[in-house]
């Protein structure tokens, strides 16, 4: 798609909302070409953040090491990929339409080519984690992140991203697309996490598609307190491809979470496993809606909404959705919402531990879920992450 139609495409959409929806982040909009990220920043998040990092509007890479180098793995800002790597270009505003809502709508009129994309050649397999941060910095202020990830034939690839604000950041937006495609045979570990705070809005769109006999397992953890969050992810599976995604959440503050996730079996033999693990506390709200299409023949996808509710104010909306267009697709789905056990509480307090104790230790082992299939040394650092997550939680 040409960058004068995808403009053309955005404009008519946002021609749609009204002069106060648009104001409400074009006012935040501080598109700082002219500016650049401090070098003692750059060497801080070079450190700790990998191979792409976005700050604000700003998006540099670091230096890949040169056995990434070797295997030719491409890690770029999208500007220059979409120019450079043929496979970026093609897959760029192919599988997110500019004009599907209002956000992406403003990702593609002022930040289309704002964000990175990483490109792994076939039977590359990139077996050491690659980090990426997308950094809010700046208070009322709107970022626009637009990614694209390209695993060719047979590649391999370990992802962890952060998505992040800092403790004194107020007011400000977070606003991404992202875009995935896995040729036949490829497999992605992806590892999300997001840290925000109690001012903070989020709106994200994800679509992936995953060719024959590819394989994508992703994990993604909100422990964090928001103003809005609304996410949605769908991923397409041809012929034997797999997909399991996991997402593991603890609602806080006044937060309103939205999480809406698709997988749409259209394949023979496709599977797809969508597992949420949700908790509530004070007055949040937090509403998953986990969708599964099964339209290849011996398809199979099993869906599982999990929640605890832990304080009164507090509230789960869980809806899970199986949607047969075959009579030999096999559909399944669990899905329960409760409290903490006063059986089990009371258990672990006999054991010595105080009832602050007991709740959290349930809390931890509820909130923890492994696929036998997560490498070993995403597994650890997931495990790190997710504890210190829990902690501040807590």
């Amino acid at each position: 798609m040409s960058e004068d139609t995808i403009l053309k495409l955005a404009e008519e959409r946002l021609r749609k909302e009204s002069d106060a929806v648009l104001s409400r982040y074009i006012a935040r909009l501080r598109l700082r070409e002219g500016e650049t990220v401090s070098q003692e920043e750059v060497v801080r998040l070079e450190k700790h953040c990998g191979v792409a990092v976005q700050v604000d509007m700003n998006v540099f890479r670091t230096k890949l090491s040169e056995d990434y180098a070797k295997l030719g793995l491409t890690v770029l800002p999208l500007r220059e990929a979409v120019r450079s790597v043929e496979n970026i270009r093609k897959v760029c505003w192919s599988l997110v339409r500019p004009d599907e809502n209002l956000y992406t709508a403003l990702v593609a009129r002022y930040g289309t080519y704002t964000g990175y994309a990483i490109y792994v050649p076939p039977d590359v397999k990139i077996e050491t984690p690659l980090y990426t941060c997308m950094l809010v910095q700046s208070s009322s202020t709107v970022q626009l992140v637009h990614n694209v990830v390209y695993l060719s034939r047979g590649a391999e690839l370990r992802l962890l991203t952060g998505c992040l604000t800092t403790p004194k950041t107020r007011d400000s937006a977070h606003i991404s697309v992202t875009e995935i495609y896995l040729e036949e045979g490829a497999r992605l570990y992806l590892t999300m996490i997001h840290s925000w705070n109690e001012t903070s809005e989020i709106r994200s769109v994800t679509k992936i598609i995953a060719e024959p006999r590819s394989q994508l397992i992703s994990y993604y953890v909100c422990h964090s307190p928001v103003s809005e969050l609304d996410m949605s992810t769908s991923v397409i599976l041809q012929d034997s491809a797999k997909a399991d995604l996991i997402t593991t959440v603890i609602g806080r503050g006044k937060g309103h979470y939205n999480y809406s996730t698709e997988a749409v079996l259209a394949g023979t033999t496709a599977g797809s496993t969508l597992t949420s693990r949700i908790v509530t506390r004070d007055y949040s709200r937090v509403r998953t809606v986990s969708r599964i299409v099964g339209k290849g023949s011996q398809a199979r996808g099993h869906v599982e909404c999990l929640g605890l509710v832990l304080s009164p104010g507090s509230t789960i909306v869980s809806v899970p959705e199986l949607e047969a267009q075959r009579d030999d697709v096999e559909l399944s789905h669990e899905a329960a919402i409760g409290r903490i056990s006063e059986d089990e509480l009371t258990y672990l307090m006999t054991k010595g531990l105080s009832e602050d104790e007991a709740k959290n230790l349930i809390v931890r082992g509820f909130l923890k879920v492994e696929h036998p299939l997560l490498p070993p040394a995403l597994k650890s650092i997931v495990d790190r992450v997710m504890s210190e997550l829990l902690r501040r939680a807590l």
